[in-house]
């Protein structure tokens, strides 16, 4: 069964079932595409018990198996662990993977949420992971003209977690044992740590045509939340980007690259990812006393809850503050 090429004409050949009259229906198409969107239609319905589409008029549809299809071939094609297809995957034994993308509403959300959380019994944190994956879709679909409005996600309550990042001693490490064979990667790991960028998203885009050589600021554009703003540059972080003038890694190759670290370096923990660069740099800035605020704009977090996580780093602040009550000096903490 399925889409079939006979004479001039394309055929939609759909077994219905036995419960069903007729049990088999055969639509004849002038083109390839309205047969295929037809049977997509048929089949959901049938998924989702829904009444059999007459005649032969089909809409212009998109299905959510399409534009997985096409979100994994742009954006996770060379994901090493294939944690974004799989959960694409559960989407749709949930949803029906012909389901037409301009028909998803809110309560197809509802539905995936609550069959995470009462039947999977996952966390909330893995429940925004899911989020995560729909709301590129979605922005995907919205961009191509497939989905008119992104339906809204709702985000969960997630605990603190544990929030990793690298000390001085595993960056020289990782950069003594790149030096020795990828020396372009171990600088590229050098100016994500100073710099804070996201990886794909920022450090790949930048170009030293960017730089203000003045200062050593730069605008970045184009990231996670389109926000634009201004970083400043280490002297080292500097020196690399005029070095190279722009990186020019694969997402393959960057995750390729960060793999022989991990192996060399043993690390087996899930959160030894290239963002636990980025962790480094906001740590880092805590940890030396820069304010909150300060490393929120530093790191273009949208929202201050996000910065929060890296408060306990600056207890050493809290003492300080408590001595400034007990003095009659003004003091500055550093």
């Amino acid at each position: 069964m399925g889409v079939i090429f006979r004479g001039n004409k394309w055929i939609a050949d759909c077994f219905l079932g036995k419960d069903h009259k007729p049990q088999r229906i055969r639509p004849v198409f002038a083109t390839q595409s309205e047969a295929k969107l037809f049977y997509a239609e048929v089949m959901h319905a049938l998924e989702k018990g829904l009444p059999i589409p007459t005649g032969k008029k089909v809409k212009s549809i998109y299905t959510l198996e399409n534009l997985f299809s096409d979100v994994h071939k742009r954006f996770y094609e060379h994901e090493v662990k294939l944690n974004s297809f799989s959960k694409m995957k559960l989407i749709m034994d949930i949803l029906g993977k012909n389901l037409p993308v301009s028909c998803i509403k809110y309560r197809h959300l509802e539905e995936i949420r609550d069959h995470l959380t009462e039947q999977r019994k996952v966390s909330n944190a893995t429940v925004n992971r899911y989020n995560a994956v729909m709301s590129r879709s979605f922005r995907y679909a919205v961009k191509i003209g497939a989905l008119e409005h992104q339906p809204k996600l709702e985000q969960l309550k997630e605990g603190k977690g544990r929030l990793s990042f690298l000390s001085d001693d595993d960056e020289a490490k990782i950069t003594k044992f790149l030096d020795q064979c990828n020396k372009e990667f171990s600088d590229f790991v050098v100016f994500l740590i100073d710099t804070g960028l996201r990886w794909r998203s920022e450090a790949l885009k930048v170009s030293f045509k960017d730089l203000n050589e003045k200062d050593n600021s730069m605008i970045v554009y184009g990231s996670k939340n389109d926000l634009e703003r201004t970083v400043y540059l280490t002297d080292r972080a500097a020196s690399i980007l005029k070095k190279y003038n722009r990186f020019i890694f694969k997402d393959h190759q960057v995750r390729a690259w960060w793999n022989r670290v991990r192996i060399h370096l043993d690390r087996n923990d899930e959160d030894f990812v290239p963002h636990i660069c980025r962790h480094t740099c906001a740590s880092r800035l805590v940890q030396k006393g820069v304010p909150l605020t300060v490393v929120m704009k530093w790191m273009g977090h949208k929202s201050m809850q996000t910065t929060l996580r890296y408060a306990h780093l600056c207890d050493k602040n809290l003492e300080q503050a408590r001595d400034i009550l007990q003095s009659n000096k003004v003091v500055t903490l550093k």
